[in-house]
């Protein structure tokens, strides 16, 4: 059997602990921009005017924020982080990371609220967003010919 050094090992443990952290945020990355997304679309779905759509998303974060705060200090525990979204990001966060969890919420009940979340938009998009109709249009080439039946718009001075 060939006898591996204790540098090779260390080596070979940094560079798998650099490709797992290189996915781990890829993945959190994208769990982060889908619900961020998908809510900021299903909002925008319910006004034209982007100033009240950026209020409505500010709202809805500091307000299940706030909500929690109380709930926690009410309660005194943290099982309710649930309830806040930007909790939910970091409870799934510190899971995909391997990091100690903040909350005594599980971090599986925070994932399914973030799922819970993006399957709202899209049921919000779906009743709000009109399908478009789409109008064949006649081929670019070859072009039609003017009135005049020369092939040139009777603007064109040559």
């Amino acid at each position: 059997m060939r006898q591996v050094s204790q540098k090779q090992l260390t080596q070979n443990e940094w560079t798998r602990s650099a490709v797992n952290a290189g996915v781990e945020a890829i993945l959190f990355g994208s769990v982060q921009a889908v619900m961020v997304a998908s809510a900021m679309l299903a909002l925008s779905s319910l006004s034209k005017s982007s100033r009240y759509v950026g209020v409505l998303y500010a709202a809805l974060i500091f307000f299940t924020q706030a909500l929690y705060g109380v709930l926690a200090f009410v309660t005194g525990s943290t099982r309710l982080s649930w309830i806040s979204f930007p909790s939910n990001l970091n409870q799934v966060g510190n899971a995909i990371f391997r990091l100690p969890l903040r909350y005594d919420t599980p971090w599986i009940v925070s994932l399914l609220m973030v799922v819970a979340l993006v399957v709202v938009s899209g049921v919000a998009l779906e009743r709000r967003v009109r399908g478009v109709e789409i109008v064949a249009r006649r081929p670019f080439w070859p072009p039609r010919s003017c009135r005049n039946g020369t092939g040139r718009s009777s603007a064109s001075t040559t």
